[in-house]
This record gives structure tokens, C-alpha cells and sequence, in this order.
């Protein structure tokens, strides 16, 4: 059947999406039945309406469209039958419009018309592509409750699963799962759905739960596939589990199934974190006796470990290889091969490597190359001393810039704040209109663009600005104002989401601990005193229940000052102690814990319960490892996605002193020009190590031009361990200096290694401590992202 307006009747095809428009066969088979509601010939048109058609008019309403928007844009089209509004809500999805494929669903229920489980599917794949979790579970609950009789299938929660895996709602992901196998769902998990539920594991990193759900599909009747496996693996990758990565390459072939090269790039990744060097190569030699051909990330997997083992010849070897494979080198692997060169300390052939990208990149002939070698010397230029000169572009940047603007409309977020970054780390003239190009995609992605995007766009645009190397004859501002009120909506979403995510993390170990049954947590006053470390809340709903608290933090917060050891009494808290990891404590079981540890220990008589709450990420199965005899009888209480609560008793041994965490490392000041100090005092959980970072010796070597004047008033502000303010004594020994820091121990810590200012050393958070009236001729610091640093800044 085919309307004599389009010519004659062609074959169906599969949709073709290019930006919001699906180009479909103009042909449409009549309906089976009158369910399907097709108007006939009559009808406007006298033809089917096309699913690209009336995607296009539903696209184009604003984003965050409800049913009425729908109902108004399809009004005076022909009604759709049901595999049109199938073909529709799939269309949506690829544009990533899962508002209007929610919309749209709730406009068909108020129109009366059918909705079955496949407009269901389509809207929550919808969802899922987008992360919205929420939106997806709502369409699901939405069947379940559904009395027209259309119930969820496996594709529906394997969407649902999806969704949730996307938007970090890993547990969530895992519920869907482990209904289903319960048989609570009323449907059994296909491959998509164990597949899903997996990967959702590898996210959380809780390798020993995805190789548990791979261990029971074959039980079940659902044999492991390759994505299953790669899903796996990368679980195994994430949470260092090498061995258990390359134990299941092995399983994967015995299975009878050959693992391709996704299975083979997760593999050769875990053995990268495992600093395993030579199974990672072993694992290429091995692809390459199988025919799999590595790609990129496998190439970047391998290289990183040859970094991290100074196997500078392998890593020149395997980019070399990636030539002749004509797979195209980006930022990692050239870094990653530079590293291992100078960690092997052969310089000249990690500048042979940066000339050679240099020579190349103006030559490049395919845009995604083009754009790849771009970002990658934009960023290894930038690894370079800012004193040294970078080897110079090969040529004219023309033609590089005509491909990157043809890449332009495929980036997602992360890639064009790179692309914009770069353009102003690198002051290339770009036409007027390229940069209109860069804006609208801006524009276009701003409600999926992650922080990191929105912090390297701000950066780019500004300095596009400041520098003036758009190449136009037109006056005025380079960017729009949409451009900077899009950033600046984007930002505060990403920080709203952000601050979300971690409110909730770090809320959830706290919170585990308060809802365990009666006898198993802290008790009551009658009980007596409990130490709380490091979790304000903790402490306040503890009093809330009953409990008799004393409060402990290394870290002075707003007006609570921080001290180095427990406030009380030895032995007095014969409540028990509760440590928070969290912090300073973290590192898995690292000496910031251990020194927390021995800090609780003096406070608690024998027999004493120690609960240590905290998530897996802050090393919480560790922990063990860090109660050095000090507590015996260790037990994990409950858990709860990724937080844990475990719990010990006090031995009766003793405490052994703070001192012994104690211990000094030499001040490598020579690398800025100045002199090196021996002896200096550390404390664990110090930043850097209480050494030199690589930032703050940027600001060293800038500091020297500064002319500070004899008497001048200066201010060392988070000064850590002091650091900023030994070099300031030896550039001007008559200046005035001030100290000020929020971590008792760097303060203990400042004031052994510049004695000479211990009473200048002030202790609290932002500018709180500093004393008032004080009259500043500079301000000096290496900021590290906190509130204080605005504080300041406003107050100043």
C-alpha cells in the first residue's frame, strides 16, 4: 500500500537517525486490526504518518514538555497506530528526549489509547540513555500497577537496569536484578539484564557480587555471553582484582566463547592497575595469536602499565606498533609513552615522542585524528616546565582547524570542553563562526555536560576572551550571552548533583550504624561515654538517642577547632568509640587510620567496642589491617551498598604513643632554586606527604619574582606542614609571616619546622583563627578546593 504521492511502494528499512530526523521507507503496511486505530484513506494526507515526522514535531518543543505539549503538537495529524508510536518512542530515545518519551506515554494512557509493554520499553531505554533513573523506575512501577493487563518484560527491567547503572544507582540496579531471580518481578533475567546488573557492579567496583551473578546464570538457564564477561572483567579491573580478571579470560574460553576485543581491553586495563606490566603485553601477544586486533583502549592499558614499570623501549615499541596498526595515538598513549620514558630518565626520547606529534598533527587527514593529536599536545605541552620551550607545531594549523569544526557536531561534553580548552591553551585563530559552532554545541549539550566538561569550557571560552585570537572583524564580545548563562546553569547543576551524590555517600555508612538493632550499636548514657571520629552528624544523632559524646576531629570545621589527640581522659569512654573513615583516615588502613586507631584506643578501658563505619571506597574492608593488636574480636555488623559497619574490642595492651606516627623526609626546595631542608617534620595524612606537590613548586618558582619588602605582613594560608613559608624565610628572613590551617597535625607539624613562627601558627578553619585587625601586604597559597578559600577571599 503506498500513497500515490510518494511514488511507489518500497521495502521497509531499519530507522536511520541524523539529529532528530528518522528517514524511514515512506511506505506503511496497513493494520492488522482496528486496535491499531489507522485512519484510512480520507484521513489528512491519505497516508500513515511518518515516525520521523512526527518526531521532528515533538522535538521541537522545549525540553521538560508534558502531555499537553504532545496533545498540541499532534493535533490535526492522523492518530497513530501502535507500531508508529513504537517506532516514535524509539526515535526519542536516540535523541535522548526522554522527556517527550515520558510525555508521551502519559498523553497516549489520557488519550484511552493502547499502551503496551513495548512503548513501555521504549520509553524507559529512553531513560536510560540519558542516566534518569528516577523516570525510568517511574514507567516501570507505572506497568506494574497497571490494570489494562500490559506487564513489565525482561526488556523493560533490563532498561530499568540500565538506567539505574547509568545514574549511579548501582544498589538500585542490583534490587531490579535480584527480584527478578527471586522470581518477585513475575520475569525471568535474559542476558541483557544479568549484563546490566553486572555492569552496575563493575561501576561500585563490587567485583565478589558481579562474579556471583555470572556464577548463577548457568543455573538458571542463561549461558554468560561476551558482554557479560567484558562486564565482569571490568569489574574485576576496577577493583584491582588482576588475577581474578585474567581467571576469567581464561573461563571465558574454556566456555567455548572467544573473548573479542572488549573482554581483552578490560583484562590488559586490571593488569594496568595491578602494575602488572608483563601480563599486560603477554595479554596483547595473545590477541594477536588469536586474530583480535587491540584497539586504542587497549593500546592506552598497556602503555600505562609500561609507564608505571619505566619500560620506556616497550612502551616506544607499542607506539610504534599503533602506527603500523593505523590505530591513531591520543592523549594517554602519548603521555603514557613519554612517562615511561622519563621515568626511565631518557629524555631524549621522551622529546623525540612530543616532536613527533608536533611534526604530525598538522598532517592529519581524518578528523577524529585531527582532534585526538590536537587535544593530546595541547596537554602534554602543558606537562611541560613552564620555563622550557614546548617543540612547535609542524605547520600551518588550517587544516587542523577545518577538521576539528567537522568533529564538532558528533562531541559529547567531556571532548568539546577538551576541543575548547585546547583552542586557548594553544592561542590557534579560529574564524568567527567556528566559535559560534562551539557555542551551540554548548548550548545544545548543557544538560548533559559533566563538571569536568563545564570547568574546561569556562576555562576555554574566558580565555578566548583574554587572549583575543578570534579571528573576526567584528567588535564586541567573542561568546554569547546564552553561552555563559548556559555554563552557569550547567555549573550549578553539576555542583547541586554532585553535592547530592556525596551528601548521600557519606551519610550512608552513619546511617547504617544508627539503624542496627538494639545491642549491636552504641547504647545508651548508662553505658558511658562514646568517642565519635570525625562525623559531626554521628555525634549529634547519638546525643539524640541517649548517648553520652565526646567528639574528636583532626580537621577543625566552621567553629569546631580540630586538636591532635582525643579530648578526656584516658580510658573514660567505656561506651566504646565510633571512627568515621573518612578524610585523612582513608588510604585502606593506611597510617592516618592506624593513628586514629591508637587515638581511640587510649580512650577506651578493655573489653570497649570499636565500631569503624565507612564506605569500600574509603578502604573499609581494610581495615583490619590497621587495628595493630590493639583490637581483637574484628566482625562486620551490616552492610549496606558500599557502606560497612564493623566492629572490634579493645584489648588489653597498651596504647602506644603519637610520637611514634612522627617521622621527617628532606624538603626538596633545590628543585625552585632554593635551599633544601633536612629533617622535616611529617605527620600521616598531610597533603603531599607534607613534602613539595607539584603545584605549590609552580607558585615557588613564581614567588622568587615577587619583591617582598623587609617588615612586609604576610599570610601562609593553609599552610600544611609550612611549606610556602620556609621558602618565604629564605627569600626574605625580615618579613612578618603568619600562618594559618585547619589540620591540627600540619599545624603541630608547621610549628616544629618553623619554630622561629610558632606563635604565628594559627590553628581553625578559613579565616576564623587569623587574628582581627591584622594588616596583610600579601596573601600567599596554593589553594585546595574548600569553602575557606572563598571566605577568605571575601573577606579579605
Amino acid at each position: 500500500f503506498a500513497s500515490e504521492s510518494v511514488g511507489p511502494a518500497r521495502t521497509h528499512a531499519a530507522p536511520r537517525v541524523a539529529g532528530s530526523r528518522a528517514l524511514l521507507s515512506p511506505a506503511a503496511m496497513p493494520p492488522k486490526s482496528q486496535g491499531d486505530r489507522y485512519a484510512g484513506p480520507g484521513a489528512q494526507g491519505d497516508r500513515f504518518q511518518r515516525p520521523g515526522d512526527v518526531a521532528d514535531k515533538l522535538t521541537a518543543l522545549p525540553e521538560g514538555a508534558t502531555a499537553d505539549d504532545v496533545r498540541a503538537a499532534l493535533k490535526g495529524l492522523a492518530p497513530l497506530n501502535s507500531k508508529t508510536w513504537t517506532q516514535v518512542l524509539g526515535i526519542l530515545g536516540k535523541c535522548r528526549r526522554w522527556d517527550l518519551a515520558v510525555a508521551a506515554l502519559e498523553h497516549l494512557r489520557r488519550e484511552g489509547l493502547e499502551v503496551n509493554e513495548f512503548h513501555c520499553s521504549s520509553a524507559i531505554s529512553a531513560c536510560e540513555r540519558s542516566g534518569r533513573w528516577q523516570e525510568a523506575l517511574g514507567v516501570l512501577n507505572g506497568m506494574r500497577g497497571d490494570k489494562s493487563g500490559s506487564k513489565p518484560n525482561a526488556f523493560c527491567y533490563s532498561a530499568a537496569i540500565g538506567a539505574c547503572e547509568k545514574g549511579g544507582e548501582w544498589q538500585r540496579a542490583v534490587a531490579l536484578l535480584e527480584g527478578m531471580m527471586s522470581g518477585r518481578a513475575g520475569v525471568a533475567p535474559n542476558h541483557f539484564c544479568y549484563s546490566g546488573g553486572i555492569r552496575a557492579c563493575a561501576t561500585a567496583r563490587q567485583w565478589q557480587l558481579a562474579l556471583q551473578f555470572l556464577e548463577e546464570m548457568p543455573r538458571r538457564g542463561v549461558y554468560p555471553n561476551l558482554h557479560t564477561y567484558t562486564g565482569a572483567v571490568t569489574a574485576c579491573h576496577r577493583a584491582g582484582q588482576w588475577q581474578r580478571a585474567l581467571d576469567l579470560l581464561q573461563g571465558c574460553r574454556k566456555s567455548g566463547l572467544e573473548p573479542d576485543v572488549f573482554v581483552y581491553s578490560a583484562a590488559v586495563s586490571a593488569c594496568e592497575v595491578g602494575r602488572q606490566w608483563q601480563q599486560a603485553l603477554g595479554l596483547l601477544d595473545n590477541m594477536h595469536r588469536h586474530g583480535v586486533a587491540p584497539n586504542g583502549v587497549t593500546y592506552n592499558a598497556a602503555l600505562s602499565a609500561c609507564e608505571q614499570g619505566g619500560r620506556w623501549a616497550e612502551a616506544l615499541g607499542l607506539l610504534a606498533e599503533m602506527h603500523s596498526k593505523q590505530v591513531s595515538p591520543d592523549v594517554v598513549a602519548y603521555s603514557a609513552a613519554i612517562g615511561a620514558c622519563e621515568a626511565a630518565n631518557r629524555k631524549a626520547e621522551a622529546a623525540k615522542i612530543f616532536q613527533e606529534l608536533a611534526t604530525a598533527l598538522p598532517k592529519a587527514e581524518n578528523p577524529r585524528d585531527a582532534f585526538q593529536g590536537f587535544v593530546a599536545y595541547a596537554k602534554l605541552e602543558q606537562r611541560e616546565d613552564g620555563d622550557s620551550a614546548s617543540p612547535k607545531l609542524g605547520g600551518s594549523l588550517v587544516g587542523v582547524v577545518r577538521l576539528l569544526r567537522q568533529v564538532v557536531p558528533e562531541l559529547v561534553g567531556r571532548d568539546l570542553g577538551s576541543l575548547v580548552w585546547a583552542l586557548a591553551r594553544l592561542r590557534v585563530e579560529c574564524p568567527q563562526d567556528f566559535l559560534g559552532e562551539l557555542e551551540e554545541r554548548t548550548v545544545a549539550l548543557e544538560a548533559s555536560l559533566p563538571w569536568q566538561a563545564v570547568g574546561l569550557l569556562d576555562y576555554g571560552f574566558r580565555n578566548v576572551l583574554r587572549s583575543g585570537f578570534v579571528n573576526s572583524d567584528a567588535s564586541g564580545d567573542a561568546c554569547s550571552e546564552s553561552t555563559w548563562q548556559c555554563l552557569q546553569r550547567a555549573g550549578r547543576r553539576v555542583i547541586d548533583e554532585v553535592s547530592a551524590q556525596s551528601s548521600r555517600a557519606n551519610a550512608a555508612p552513619s546511617e547504617l550504624l544508627l539503624s542496627m538493632r538494639p545491642g549491636a550499636g552504641p547504647g545508651t548514657e548508662a553505658d558511658g561515654p562514646v568517642l565519635v571520629v570525625d562525623d559531626w552528624q554521628l555525634s549529634q544523632d547519638l546525643k539524640a538517642k541517649g548517648c553520652s559524646v565526646i567528639f574528636w576531629i583532626r580537621m577543625s570545621v566552621r567553629k569546631r577547632t580540630s586538636t591532635m589527640e582525643p579530648p578526656g581522659e584516658p580510658s573514660s569512654c567505656s561506651g566504646g568509640a565510633v571512627v568515621r573513615l573518612s578524610g585523612v583516615q582513608s588510604n585502606a588502613g593506611g597510617a592516618g587510620l592506624r593513628m586514629a586507631l591508637v587515638g581511640a584506643a587510649a580512650m577506651l578501658p578493655a573489653g570497649a567496642p570499636l565500631w569503624m563505619v565507612g564506605l569500600e571506597d574509603e578502604g573499609i574492608a581494610d581495615v583490619g589491617s590497621a587495628l595493630l593488636g590493639l583490637f581483637g574480636s574484628l566482625e562486620e555488623l551490616a552492610r549496606s551498598g558500599s557502606a560497612r559497619v564493623y566492629r572490634a574490642k579493645r584489648r588489653k595492651v597498651e596504647a602506644p604513643s603519637f610520637e611514634t606516627f612522627r617521622s621527617s623526609v628532606l624538603l626538596n626546595l633545590s628543585t625552585v632554586g632554593l635551599a633544601d631542608v633536612e629533617e622535616w617534620c611529617v605527620w600521616p595524612g598531610l597533603f603531599a606527604g607534607g613534602g613539595l606537590d607539584v603545584m605549590t613548586a609552580f607558585l615557588l618558582k613564581r614567588l622568587r619574582r615577587l619583591h617582598i619588602a623587609p617588615g612586609a605582613e604576610v599570610l601562609d594560608f593553609c599552610c600544611g606542614s609550612g611549606t610556602i613559608a620556609q621558602a618565604l624565610l629564605q627569600l626574605q628572613p625580615r618579613a612578618a609571616l603568619h600562618l594559618a590551617e585547619a589540620d591540627a597535625l600540619a599545624v603541630e607539624a608547621a610549628r616544629c619546622n618553623v619554630s622561629e613562627l610558632a606563635e604565628r601558627c594559627y590553628l581553625g578553619d578559613g579565616w576564623g583563627p587569623v587574628p582581627a585587625g591584622l594588616s596583610l601586604d600579601h596573601i600567599i597559597l596554593s589553594p585546595p578546593v574548600q569553602p575557606s578559600v572563598s571566605a577568605l577571599t571575601a573577606s579579605s
